[in-house]
């Protein structure tokens, strides 16, 4: 024996006296083993789902000290990968093989990886294999997988096994704990530290809560940043993000169809999570509800924004104390009727072109067209043009053509036009230029002339015709006389 044996078998034996001693010291108190190494070969040309049972473990206290951590490395042509496992083992564990969960994974090249980790938890006989999922490599040679267990909690002893079978069957994880805290705070100081992260048993992470009650519940503030769309990239579901267009400043909502059919966002409320009430809908063509889940698009417009109410709805634009709206009441008064003006007791205008108002509604009630200060119900600057235009008046001139009617004499007439330089009743060019013309009231007086015009020719007639009368009687007097 040469002395660098020697020199090892006195450490082997001094070790040896050491833990004699120690256990002398702690009376009946167990050692026991926590790391255990192995390693398996699988022969050339082996098939996805060959496996080895390799082990048999022996938590403690009825098998409920079952904490371990398994690590694997292998390697041949054109791989070379390594992963740690770990695993939770209780006192009562049904007889099923579940897939261990990595903590680690060495993939060759960042992709590729040949063996997984299975675990059968089964009650005072808990056991450990090696499976493949893949055959990566030069197939032509067989694949030595390293192993390394250690018990993170008691466990009585290692059983080695070697147990080979074929199985593609497992769908299943093995949970790697109940459930998991992470609690931060200042080591050097004497407040309790603080809950930072926990994870459920039911899946369910709570950031700043020990009761998280969705996927992510957070409870506080959370900042996004994500300046690269790339991030994004993936199958169906919603993303948020921060500075997509790396403009900055903007918070990114991006809905990824997937594949899918249908897209967009929707906004609800619940008091119970059973029944929820649809707040606003955004659509993946850009059509937008307000209260509907479905925006009315009966004419298929590009796009809609539908704000709904069952009884009564309002749009609202405000600035300072301006308020304009766009109103829809289903029981305003008695009448089912729609809306749009100023709520805020100012002036509504109507625009054709930024700036350029074409339609003025005064509070007053007036209305301005080409103008915005009407002094009357409508005032048009302008020319109009109508196929028919209807006044209503009172006091139409049809008296004039009634017996008692006493009709101006001429004379009169002549003096009002000499004087006045127009007919009575009619307003003067002056006035006309200055104030305009009441329509209604023109037509009428122009009537009324026109009708005692009538009255004039018709009264004339008669006068002609007893003229003529006279000089045909005149006549016939003289012819006679000459016989």
């Amino acid at each position: 024996m040469n002395s660098t044996n020697k020199f090892q078998t006195v450490i082997w034996a001094a070790c040896f006296l050491i833990l004699l001693q120690a256990r002398q010291v702690m009376g009946n108190f167990p050692i026991y083993p926590d790391i255990y190494t192995t390693s398996v070969t699988f022969p050339a040309g082996y098939s996805v789902g060959d496996c080895v049972e390799f082990v048999k473990v022996n938590p403690i206290d009825a098998g409920a000290s079952g904490n371990y951590e398994i690590s694997i490395s292998y390697t041949r042509g054109n791989i070379a990968a390594a992963a740690t496992h770990v695993a939770a083992i209780s006192h009562y564990n049904s007889n099923l093989w579940k897939e261990v969960g990595r903590v680690n994974n060495n993939k060759y090249v960042d992709g590729y990886l040949n063996f997984t980790v299975d675990c059968n938890p089964q009650y005072n006989n808990a056991r450990f294999r090696i499976r493949a999922i893949d055959t990566y490599g030069l197939q032509e040679y067989p694949i030595t997988v390293n192993i390394a267990i250690t018990a993170r909690n008691y466990n009585a002893g290692f059983n080695p096994l070697n147990n080979w079978s074929n199985d593609t069957t497992v769908d299943k994880f093995l949970p790697m704990t109940n459930d998991w805290d992470l609690y931060v705070g200042n080591l050097t100081s004497q407040d309790g530290a603080q809950l930072a992260i926990k994870a459920s048993q039911n899946g369910n992470v709570g950031i700043g809560t020990p009761t998280p009650a969705s996927k992510l519940d957070v409870r506080g503030v959370f900042h996004v940043v994500s300046p690269a769309f790339s991030q994004y990239t993936g199958g169906q579901g919603t993303y948020l993000g921060w500075n997509r267009s790396g403009g900055g400043g903007e918070v990114n909502f991006v809905n990824s169809k997937g594949g899918g059919t249908v897209s967009g966002f929707a906004f609800e409320d619940t008091n119970d999570g059973n029944t929820f009430n649809r707040l606003m809908t955004i659509h993946g063509n850009g059509s937008v509800g307000i209260g509907t889940a479905v925006p009315d698009n009966l004419q298929s417009w590009e796009r809609v924004l539908d704000l709904y109410g069952n009884l009564h709805s309002k749009l609202l634009v405000r600035s300072s104390n301006i308020k304009t709206g766009i109103f829809s009441n289903h029981t305003w008064g008695t009448q089912e009727i729609g809306r749009i003006g100023t709520e805020s007791n100012h002036d509504l205008g109507l625009m054709a072109g930024y700036g350029n108002v074409v339609m003025s509604l005064k509070l007053s009630g007036n209305v301005g067209i080409g103008t915005t200060t009407p002094d009357e119900k409508l005032a048009v600057n302008g020319k109009i043009h109508a196929r028919e235009v209807r006044v209503d008046a009172k006091d139409w001139p049809d008296y004039v053509f009634k017996p008692e009617y006493k009709l101006p004499a001429l004379n009169d007439l002549e003096k009002q036009i000499k004087e006045k330089g127009h007919l009575p009743d009619m307003p003067s060019a002056q006035v006309v230029e200055t104030d305009g013309v009441a329509l209604g009231n023109m037509v009428k007086q122009l009537l009324k002339s026109q009708e005692q015009l009538t009255l004039y020719i018709i009264k004339q007639e008669k006068q002609i015709k007893k003229l003529q009368q006279q000089l045909n009687g005149y006549g016939l007097r003289k012819k006679k006389s000459r016989k």
